[in-house]
Order: structure tokens, then sequence, then C-alpha cells
């Protein structure tokens, strides 16, 4: 049975002041206790204050009207900040929050339904969370319910504010941590989820081989998710740097074997291959045969690499007719200012300065730091 149903249309009219309701002050007792009595989920909104798109996801998403409704209606909303707040500190390492924004969704028990990541349009919001909110809570029977779990200091310095103020362990503390300690428990799980890049081989193929049994201790959806975590390790950004065309499709090959399905990781993966590279020829041909695939992140990505380090305008110019598609579809700020730029850089100066004014206007309204932005304008006013 479904758990929730969207607004009647004759409803809308009335909800155009609607937001949704965040509280920030209450404490976890008072959350958790809020969604015992009125049996609703609880949503966690873990930002920060350095994350841009946060400040998108409140100005584009949960400002609007029908996103509010249901939200509203179905969960009792709080919003932390990850780094400076203790608690916030303590749900992070709780549910190995590392990227932002993130959103942590627990059932009126406070058990772990869903963690969501990243910024989505309206649309696409509420589809995801019609989506989640329809399927059961997983059984974990691993993790507690509670917040106060004893942590290893290689995992809490790694967590908190700042990210220079940080310590991350080394590879010889990691090996004797997992040397000595072998129980696939909570506090385990989530060691080899964070430090997944420096796992020793061992230890990351045995709980390869514990498959099974990892989907009974933490559910499905995170016991995949550590599988996926583990079989794309060998095809991260440091991986790939010192690699041969031929060695990368080796390991894509492997990584196929056991997800056949999944084109995505290839496309993705030679792209970022390509620009590590700097092999920009193949990486715009490459983008150019997948870019009904592609998100706007990722051309937004490419196109900023390209207006950085290429002066080919041929390759420019690709790039400006991706960016002029993106923002019409997205007009934020990084966006925008992408587009600035790479408008200047191919002299186009008369409309570089209209879009660097948007940028910065749009900017502004999202809170965001437009100095660079603002110093992009003045070089383009410069050359007119």
């Amino acid at each position: 049975m479904k758990r929730f149903l969207f607004l009647s249309l004759f409803i809308l009219p009335f909800l155009s002041m609607a937001q949704v309701e965040f509280s920030t002050k209450s404490t976890w007792e008072e959350i958790r206790n809020n969604a015992a009595n009125t049996g609703k989920f609880i949503f966690i909104d873990a930002y920060t204050d350095w994350c841009g798109w946060c400040k998108v996801m409140d100005k584009n998403t949960f400002s609007q009207p029908t996103v509010a409704e249901m939200m509203n209606d179905n969960f009792v909303n709080y919003k932390i900040e990850m780094e400076k707040e203790e608690l916030g500190k303590m749900l992070a390492m709780k549910y190995g929050i590392r990227s932002f924004p993130s959103f942590i969704i627990l059932n009126k028990k406070g058990e772990l339904h869903a963690i969501l990541g990243g910024y989505s349009p309206p649309e696409e919001w509420m589809k995801s969370l019609e989506e989640t909110l329809n399927k059961e809570t997983p059984e974990r029977l691993a993790i507690s319910n509670t917040l106060e779990v004893k942590w290893p200091s290689l995992y809490s310095n790694y967590f908190g504010y700042k990210i220079e103020k940080r310590s991350a362990p080394s590879a010889s503390e990691l090996d004797a941590y997992f040397y000595e300690n072998q129980s696939l428990d909570e506090v385990y799980f989530r060691m080899t989820m964070t430090f997944m890049s420096s796992l020793p081989s061992k230890t990351g193929n045995d709980l390869l081989s514990r498959g099974e049994e990892m989907t009974k201790l933490f559910g499905r959806d995170l016991a995949e998710e550590w599988k996926k975590n583990w079989l794309t390790r060998n095809l991260s950004a440091s991986k790939i740097k010192g690699m041969s065309l031929d060695e990368l499709n080796a390991e894509l090959q492997s990584y196929e074997e056991y997800y056949p399905e999944d084109t995505q990781t290839r496309i993705y993966t030679t792209l970022n291959f390509q620009l590590i590279k700097e092999d920009y020829p193949a990486a715009v041909e490459w983008v150019n045969e997948h870019e009904p695939v592609l998100g706007n992140g990722t051309l937004n990505r490419v196109s900023w690499n390209l207006y950085e380090k290429s002066d080919d305008q041929l390759l420019l110019q690709t790039a400006n007719r991706w960016m002029k598609k993106v923002v019409d579809s997205e007009p934020t700020y990084s966006y925008l200012d992408t587009q600035a730029a790479l408008l200047y850089k191919t002299n186009d100066n008369t409309k570089a300065a209209e879009v660097a004014k948007q940028a910065i206007r749009v900017g502004k309204e999202a809170g965001e730091n437009v100095a660079e932005t603002e110093a992009l304008l003045e070089k383009i006013q410069s050359a007119q």
C-alpha cells in the first residue's frame, strides 16, 4: 500500500506560501519522540555552510509548495550543519556522510530507511521521495538505533569541522586495524566504507565473498553500495591517473563481469581518464557521443576543464553549445559562471558580459560568493 498521496489539484492555489518546516533547534530526543508520536518518518537535511548545492536545494526545491506539503505531511523535518555541530558529526559518523547535500531518512522507530544524496530539481525530488517512501525499511540487524557508538579514533578524527583539521589514518594504521578487528559489526562496516580506497585487498576480497551475510546485517542497499564501491575502487581518479587506456579497459571489463547492465560506469570513467590525461579532443568527442545520457553537472565540469586548460577554439565553441543547453534548462550560478567564462574565452564579450551579470545576480540571491565572477566581468568589460 502506498504510504502517501500527492496533493489534489484544488488544494494547490492555497499553498503558494508553503515551505518545508525544518526544525533546527530541537534536540535529537525531541525529534525521535515527535516521529514516534506522529508516526512520521524523520528527514535529516545534512548540509554544510560551504556547500553550494545545499543552498540551491533550499532555493529551488524545498521552496516549492508541492514539495513542502508532501514533506510536511510525511516527515519530521530536521536541518543540521554536519561539520560544526556535535550532533551533526555524530550523524555523519553513524551514517557515513561525507558528501553534501545528503539526506538521511529514518522510520518512526529511528531505523535507517534510506540515504539520498545530491541536488535534485523539484520534479525529480518528488519522484525520488515517492519511490523511497513506498519501499519497506530494510532489515539491518547490525545497525543500532542509537547515535552513541564507540568509534575508533581512526574514524572519529576523520569527521568534524574544517577538512584541513581532519586526520586521515595512514595505510599502516589501517592495515593494523583490519588485522586486529575482523568482526563484521557496524563499526567495522563503516570503517571499510569510509576508507575503501586504502582498504587492504585481503580484507576487501574477503568481504566481497560475504555478500549474503552483509545483506542480512546491513540491508541489501548498503551491501550493494559496498560491493559497487569495492569493485570501482581501481577506477577512481587517483588510480586511473597512472594507467594506460588498455589497463583502464581491463579494469572496466573486470567490473562489468559483475555489472554487465551498467553502461554508465564505462562512460563516466573513460571521460575522467581523458580529462586526467588532458586528452581534450578525445574528451569532447566522447561527450558528443554520449551527451544524451550525461547530466548538467558533468557537462559543466568538462566545459570548465576546457576553459581552464585548452585554447582550441573549436573545442571551446563546442563547450559553449553544451553550456547554452545547460543554462537554458537549469540557470544556476555555477553553470552561468562557466558559460560566461567560455563566452569570454571565445571572444563573444557582449554576450559574456550579459551572462556574467546574470550569474552575479543569481549567485547573490542564492548566497554564493560571486567575487570571481565579478573579477571576470571586469576583464570582459575591459576587453569590450
